[in-house]
Order: C-alpha cells, then structure tokens, then sequence
C-alpha cells in the first residue's frame, strides 16, 4: 500500500517531540496550501487579518510567534514559492528575470531572499545581450535589515511604535510612530505615518521617515485597525518635487542658456507639472520650491532661475558661495 504525501507528513509531525518544531512543522503544513490557493486566484502572497486569526486559532500560537515562525520557513527555505499557474513566453521570462535582478540588490533582505527563490526555482536568466547597470543604493547592515522587518510586522498588525530616529548632523530623537505605508524613492527606502510625541496629548502629524536612519524600534501595545486616515497618502507626493508634498503649489520658472542643456532637460518628465514654454523656458508646480535647490544646482551655469524670487536669490547664494570656497573663476579654470 503507498501511503499519501499527506499521511507521511502527519506521521514526520507526530514523531517530532520538541514543541517548537513541531508547530514549525505544523505552519508550514498549513501555509503552504494556503498561498498556493492565493497565487492560483491571483492575489497577493500576504496573510489577511482573517488568515492570521484562522491560524492562531488552529496552531494555539500568538501572532507574534505566528510571523517569527514564518520567517524561520522562509530563511530555511521550508516554504517554497507557490508556482503561478500557466507557462511564461520567452520574453515574460526575459522580462522578469531583468525585473528581479534590477530590483533585488535595492531591496532588504526580507524581499531580497523571495525574489532570489523565484528566480532559482523558475531558472530565470538574464539574457547575455542585457546589461544590468548597478544604481546606487543606500547600504544596508544587520540592523537596517531588522528594523525594516519589524516595520513591516507594526505595518501588518497596526501598531505603534516608539521610535529614535538620528537625523543627518542632529541628536537622537524620540517618539511615537505608526507606520501607514512603506515607499521607495530615490535611491532609498522611507516610511510614511502618524507621528506624535512621547509626552502630552496624541497631536498626530503625517511624518516621512528614511528607513536607514531609525537608530531603534519599540513595539507598543497599542494596536489599531489599519484602514488609512483621511489623510490621502497617495496625494501626498502629487505636489512634491521629491518629498515635500502640501495642499497649494507655486509655479517655478527657469530658463536654459545653452541648446545642450534645452536639450538634455527637456528629454526628461521630471515632474507631472513639467512643460516647457516658451521654448527654452521651462515651468514646473510644486509645493516647496526649496526642494529643487539641489537638482538645479547641477544646472548651473547654464541655466537661469526666474521665479520665485526667493528660489532664485537662493540659487545666487549658493553659488557665489562655492566659487569663493574654490577660490573664484580663475581658480576652477586653472
């Protein structure tokens, strides 16, 4: 008589006497089916609130052993990737084998790992005619790696955390912090929630903060449901050039002095709001014109800043700064 799969894992299980594998055992039992069900709908490869609680309930573990011991399937490559069903072309493979290997050195190691899982048991290759340029990325330690991890769990569960936060050139702050929404952006990764201070009533304000200078992270007991605010976080980023988002917009105007440079700049949407007109002239909205300091620098000198005023009385500032730091126009051209 030939036993089933399911019968020899029940019997695996039942031999294992030490609990904590056992309900390692036991998850994977459970998880498995559950995300290939989901990968064969089509939905995302994350566990509901409803999934969570029907788990718990089953296996008699908290929700923070739950998620501890998923992560010690995935790290030992116990739960395997569910295989999306149909066959993928030629270039559906071609495409997504660039995809994880554009991506994959830019993401923490909690994503980092599946995507390499998927390519290995797929054989996902990129093609030797595709060159894969490396693009700069903030690095990354042990600690990085962790706080990402617990974001995410404070993410899933919607809880809050009290977080100390070390700001470029200031001390460490600390405060109280729900997390509401993970971006990347610019080379790095930030983490978009309600902020308020430790002491005194909850006055929320909607923070950005960049995921690599979070010194520490404290789990709270307080847990909320995780349905956004009124606040619209994807409407935060509409007016902003890069960060900087607000409810009214002014207009920024500058104008190119060489064709090169009208060339080079006017190749490129920088921004929803980005036109050029009149020809030369190019004109953009945004919240904080401040923000486009450093991008219009790398311009200089051959563009002009028109308006505002204060955004070009700035530019002049900074400029006659560094030609006096390098020792003025004879100076740089020697």
């Amino acid at each position: 008589m030939v036993r089933s799969r399911k019968s020899l894992w029940e019997d695996a299980i039942a031999r294992v006497t030490h609990k904590r594998l056992r309900k390692l055992l036991e998850l994977a039992e459970h998880l498995q089916p559950l995300l290939e069900k989901k990968a064969a709908r089509g939905e995302p490869l994350r566990l509901t609130r409803q999934d969570v609680e029907d788990l718990q309930r089953t296996l008699g573990i908290s929700r923070a052993a739950l998620y501890r011991y998923r992560k010690v399937l995935e790290a030992v490559g116990w739960l395997g990737v569910p295989q999306v069903p149909g066959t993928l072309t030629d270039v559906e493979r071609e495409a997504l084998a660039i995809a994880i290997e554009t991506v994959r050195p830019t993401f923490p190691q909690v994503w980092a790992f599946p995507l390499e899982q998927i390519a290995r048991r797929w054989e996902l290759r990129t093609p030797e005619y595709v060159g894969i340029l490396p693009e700069p990325w903030t690095h990354w330690g042990l600690r990085e790696h962790r706080i990402f991890e617990e974001l995410l769990i404070g993410l899933r569960e919607g809880r809050t955390l009290e977080v100390a936060y070390r700001p470029p050139g200031e001390s460490l702050l600390r405060f109280r912090f729900r997390p509401l929404r993970i971006y990347r952006r610019r080379r790095a990764w930030y983490v978009q929630g309600l902020y308020w201070p430790l002491e005194g009533p909850r006055q929320e304000e909607v923070r950005i903060l960049r995921v690599n200078r979070i010194y520490s992270l404290r789990k709270t007991e307080t847990v909320e449901a995780p349905e956004r605010p009124a606040y619209e976080l994807d409407r935060h980023f509409e007016n902003a050039w890069e960060f900087l988002g607000g409810s009214t917009t002014r207009e920024v105007v500058f104008r190119a002095l060489s064709e090169r440079v009208r060339d080079l700049i006017g190749e490129v949407q920088w921004h929803p709001t980005f036109v050029e007109d009149p020809p030369g002239t190019f004109r953009v909205r945004v919240a904080q014109p401040r923000e486009m300091i450093p991008w219009l620098l790398q311009w200089l000198p051959d563009i002009e800043v028109l308006e505002p005023k204060e955004l070009r009385k700035a530019v002049a500032e900074i400029a006659e700064r560094a030609r006096d730091l390098h020792g003025g126009p004879q100076s740089i051209k020697n």
